[in-house]
């Protein structure tokens, strides 16, 4: 029977938040060079005229009068008491910050898109590896589980035509991740020492029998380890 992992919705979704943050982020940053700062630049040239003329006293009437907010930040006002301008520099920063967030966007919806069409399994042959990769089980030399316990990343080095390649069961993103490298570790015997009993910690009983306490329970796809994405 083949045992299969596919992407998690839990990490779908929290990658999906990110994605929609990012954008709203994006699109203050255009909003902020092409509205924002230039009306802002506008209160403050007036302001400044204004002060430069000996007449700030008829600033808050000036600024009612033109439907504007009278008050500024206190980090808007330079040592002279005139308003400090945004320069083309501020407004080109502000383009600079929408380009990462876009950017950060785009590698979100490329690892979901890529996640969607990927899955592992290991079936009565082989494992299949989130690349398509069709693994023997006398093929895979080594199970590296140092990351398991706090990223829930399993670490699979197997042989590949005249060498060798690794591939990553990443418990976090595919749901299902740890039953199939529990499935690897019981046909290979390899990893066991690293995380003694994922298996067994499936079966275990919720409650040890003379304690009474709970026993403890290795991680799972239905509750991975919360780590960053």
């Amino acid at each position: 029977m083949a045992i299969s992992a596919r992407m998690s919705s839990n990490w779908a979704l929290r990658m999906g938040i990110v994605a929609v943050a990012f954008s709203a982020f994006a699109a203050w940053c255009v909003l902020d060079a092409k509205v924002g700062y230039p009306r802002f630049n506008q209160r403050a040239v007036e302001y400044n005229r204004l002060l430069a003329a000996g007449q700030i006293e008829q600033w808050p009437a000036y600024a009612e009068g033109k439907g504007w907010s009278a008050s500024f930040s206190t980090g808007d006002h330079l040592p002279n008491g005139a308003i400090s301008v945004k320069t083309a520099w501020d407004i080109g920063t502000q383009y600079v910050m929408m380009g990462g967030c876009l950017l950060v966007v785009t590698v979100v919806l490329y690892r979901l898109v890529r996640a969607r069409g990927r899955t592992l399994q290991a079936d009565d042959a082989d494992f299949v590896t989130v690349e398509g990769l069709r693994v023997p089980y006398a093929d895979i030399v080594d199970i590296d589980l140092r990351r398991w316990q706090s990223k829930s990343i399993a670490r699979v080095r197997f042989r590949h035509g005249r060498g060798q390649r690794t591939t990553d069961i990443d418990d976090w993103i595919y749901r299902g991740g740890d039953a199939v490298l529990a499935e690897l570790q019981r046909r290979t015997g390899l990893g066991a020492a690293a995380v003694p009993a994922l298996e067994a910690a499936l079966v275990a009983p919720a409650v040890a029998p003379e304690s009474g306490l709970a026993a403890p329970v290795s991680p799972t796809s239905e509750e991975p380890h919360d780590r960053a994405s």
